[in-house]
């Protein structure tokens, strides 16, 4: 299925170089850097790594091997390093015949996430619309995952009716079916293994009164000396052109 320019994100565009990359998704990724660019900034808690402080933020890694590459954030924390793979979607449903969310699960399945540390190296997807469905019981299917003590656990769980919900059922069995559509191994506790390391994060830059961007621009008006605090929306503006100059030629 063909695929507008405002559907997909700079890293889609399999075997090409960031250098011809662009379009809307490279505007989103250069908010989406930006954002992170002002947390490390203000060395707060990096969003997606819980109790890390971002040390550098990274573009187009696929090179490096980082299947997620539209952001990479590598963090430090005192349990040590941590890398959060983030991969931008303006629109993704998560649905079992949605195409977008097949090609997730191709570059996760590509990363061979089995031969990655399990607990400080966790992937996401970046998402600007979002919907009841992946606000509730994807969250919540997520959520049970990261809990669970085990594969068996979660999915045992999962399969309660009156417990879990139909929605949640069918997100988990989406991911599963195509991730073993790309050659993982279908069993419990390798699906779950990816499971409990994925993260749907919700920005809403481009919706009327952008939360997002309101806590940027807090971030930026805190890095900034007293009397620069009114400059923070040119913080903010400088920062999405170093972003999106930087994802051009890959780097950190």
């Amino acid at each position: 299925m063909s695929q507008s320019p405002e559907e997909y994100t700079s890293s889609e565009e399999k075997g090409s170089s960031p250098v011809g990359r662009g379009g809307a998704g490279t505007y989103i990724v250069g908010e989406l850097g930006a954002y992170y660019l002002l947390q490390m900034l203000a060395g707060s808690v990096a969003r997606g790594l819980p109790d890390a402080r971002i040390e550098r933020v990274q573009l187009q890694g696929e090179n490096e091997g980082y299947a997620l590459d539209d952001l990479i954030v590598h963090g430090v924390s005192e349990k040590g390093t941590a890398i959060l793979e983030i991969q931008s979607k303006r629109t993704i449903r998560f649905s079992p015949k949605d195409p977008i969310f097949k090609s997730v699960c191709e570059q996760i399945v590509r990363s061979n996430p089995a031969e990655n540390p399990t607990d400080r190296h966790l992937l996401a997807v970046a998402t600007q619309r979002t919907s009841y469905s992946i606000s509730g019981p994807y969250q919540d299917a997520l959520e049970w995952a990261r809990k669970a003590q085990s594969g068996s656990q979660f999915f045992e769980r999962l399969a309660l009716r009156g417990v879990a919900s139909e929605e949640m059922r069918s997100f988990a069995e989406s991911f599963r079916n195509n991730l073993v559509a790309q050659g993982m191994a279908d069993d419990d506790e390798v699906v779950w293994d990816v499971l409990r390391r994925f993260m749907i994060l919700e920005f809403d830059f481009e919706s009327a009164a952008p939360e997002a961007k309101a806590h940027a621009l807090t971030l930026a008006r805190y890095v900034l000396a007293p009397e620069d605090a009114k400059r923070a929306e040119s913080l903010w503006s400088n920062l999405i052109e170093i972003v999106i100059e930087t994802g051009k030629a890959g780097g950190s």
